[in-house]
């Protein structure tokens, strides 16, 4: 059993499956999944900073380190480090970060449904609601800024 655990994250159809302890009375269709253990890939990263307390610290910013993969821990691969992290997808996820003057990107591997508008998961930018709450604010401001100017000066009283 506790190679199970410690294998994380298992993967069935390119999509996470998440473990749990056992709970009495647990309802499955009524929970709802707030913590999901991810892989996490820094690309552009330079090789120097492959080391384990770097990517440990820098995984801290995103949520829990779990594990560095091996390839990683070994330098064996220079263009981009991957780390094993636990994410909590109610809170914002981190999509950058800034390293010595440099922007650099976060990548959540097959982790679907990630919006880096408002950077919250379980839906994309096409259909965030702060976009399109704030396109049909700006569409209504447009439309009531016509009928005033359709109005004119003149109120024919």
């Amino acid at each position: 059993m506790e190679m199970v655990w410690k294998g994380s994250p298992w993967l069935i159809l390119d999509h996470y499956l998440t473990l749990r302890h056992w709970e009495p009375n647990f309802d499955p269709f009524n929970t709802k999944e707030e913590k999901v253990t991810v892989w996490v890939r820094f690309p552009g990263i330079p090789i120097e900073y492959h080391d384990g307390q770097f990517l440990t610290n820098l995984s801290r910013r995103i949520g829990t380190p779990v594990k560095c993969d091996s390839t990683t821990s070994h330098a064996d691969r220079v263009n981009f480090a991957r780390v094993c992290i636990e994410v909590d997808l109610t809170k914002t996820l981190v999509s950058k970060y800034r390293q010595r003057k440099r922007v650099l990107y976060i990548e959540f591997e097959r982790l679907h449904l990630v919006c880096f508008q408002c950077g919250k998961y379980g839906h994309t930018k096409e259909t965030c609601y702060e976009v399109t709450h704030k396109e049909q604010a700006v569409n209504t401001s447009m439309s009531e800024a016509e009928v005033l100017k359709g109005l004119g000066t003149s109120f024919g009283w």
